[in-house]
């Protein structure tokens, strides 16, 4: 089984801006999620044979709350979208200074913002990492960016890269995956711990 959970909340003050690889810590509120889920999974003697998070601290601090007796793998493969120049500025920004640029990342997956990664390139990153993840045998905690989330799911349900963003993982919100059968089956997406 793998649980894949998207990190905690971040600070207000982000709210409606492109966070992508910048390093932003939880917030209480964040911390507080990451301790519902540590006791959820105590409470329902859930045991990680392995934990694997990105290695930005949102996820770190997620994960170690979360998993404190398992050896956690931070891997920069399981970061979230390079946003390049895009990154820190709030959408709505981006949409009036370059509504040409925003379209065509909407629509065409190879489109590269400047300095930051293409769908394509993100989804090359992501995907060698996840295949080696569902081949460990055991039970899994990933946790990571909601870019990273949808990549993976996509990724099971062979969805083409424009269908991204049609899913919006929460904060700290829980997808559960049965790995073992056959097709893959998602079995929960965006649960919480109460």
């Amino acid at each position: 089984m793998i649980y894949l959970l998207r990190h905690g909340k971040l600070p207000d003050f982000y709210n409606g801006q492109f966070i992508g690889q910048t390093d932003i810590p939880l917030d209480p509120q964040g911390i507080e999620q990451a301790k519902n889920w540590a006791a959820f999974f105590s409470k329902q003697n859930i045991k990680f044979d392995f934990a694997f998070s990105s290695d930005l601290s949102r996820c770190k601090k997620t994960a170690e709350i979360i998993a404190p007796y398992t050896k956690i793998n931070f891997w920069p493969a399981l970061r979230e979208i390079a946003l390049g120049e895009w990154d820190g500025k709030e959408r709505r920004e981006i949409i009036s200074t370059h509504p040409a640029e925003w379209e065509k990342r909407g629509k065409d997956p190879a489109y590269t913002p400047p300095g930051g990664e293409s769908l394509v390139s993100f989804y090359s990153r992501v995907t060698p990492a996840i295949d080696e993840i569902f081949d460990a045998k055991g039970t899994k905690l990933i946790v990571t960016h909601a870019g990273v989330i949808r990549c993976i799911i996509c990724r099971i349900m062979d969805s083409p890269l424009t269908r991204l963003f049609s899913l919006e993982p929460q904060y700290a919100g829980l997808t559960t995956i049965d790995e073992n059968k056959n097709p893959v089956l998602i079995k929960g997406f965006n649960t919480k711990p109460y």
